[in-house]
């Protein structure tokens, strides 16, 4: 089915939404999907206070899950990354070590990423409550620590992972100012 759409601002020319505009709006949505309430709608940095005074308790029910779905994407994409990182290293280094270590820390960020996501899901009883703090009997768990454990856990795998492959690079025969830059392509990739 094609809907039709104008092609500007006071245009007259119609034109009709292809499947592949379609996909990539529906990419943007996934993508995009946490912001638009937060961002678009001005919630960000507005008071609890003034958010249920002006827009009313719906509101922060809308930006209590987009934070939710915002956090699901932010493991993920940081979870993907990291094993891409180590991918590589497994691909380029051929040295046992590297690879074992690679390996293992392959191992620790998957069962990092599964804890962090369980933990999203777990930390509140009634699972809308995370949302929802009207719901009677409602309850969740140190939300404070839930938020400093993926910190600390991803600061060490982003040093582990940055370090891994330093001591071979500084080992090959190249200029100090190579021996730097390889270095930093390395460091800056885990960014």
């Amino acid at each position: 089915m094609a809907e039709t759409i104008r092609a500007g601002a006071g245009s007259n020319r119609v034109v009709a939404k292809s499947a592949e505009m379609q996909q990539t709006q529906a990419m943007h949505a996934v993508i995009l999907g946490p912001i638009p309430p937060s961002v678009f709608l001005g919630y960000s940095g507005h008071h609890v206070t003034d958010i249920l005074k002006y827009e009313g308790p719906g509101a922060l029910i809308v930006f209590g899950k987009s934070i939710l779905a915002a956090d699901l994407l932010w493991i993920a994409s940081v979870t993907t990354i990291k094993l891409s990182m180590l991918h590589l290293y497994i691909s380029i280094f051929p040295i046992p070590s590297i690879r074992r270590l690679s390996y293992a820390l392959m191992v620790f960020v998957i069962i990092c990423g599964i804890a962090f996501t369980l933990e999203e899901f777990f930390i509140c009883r009634p699972f809308a409550f995370l949302w929802n703090k009207t719901i009677p009997g409602g309850k969740c768990g140190d939300q404070k620590l839930a938020f400093l454990l993926p910190g600390v856990f991803n600061l060490i795998s982003d040093l582990c992972i940055i370090c891994l492959p330093m001591r071979t690079v500084w080992r090959l025969q190249m200029p100090t100012s190579k021996k730097f830059a390889v270095s930093f392509v390395f460091g800056i990739g885990i960014m």
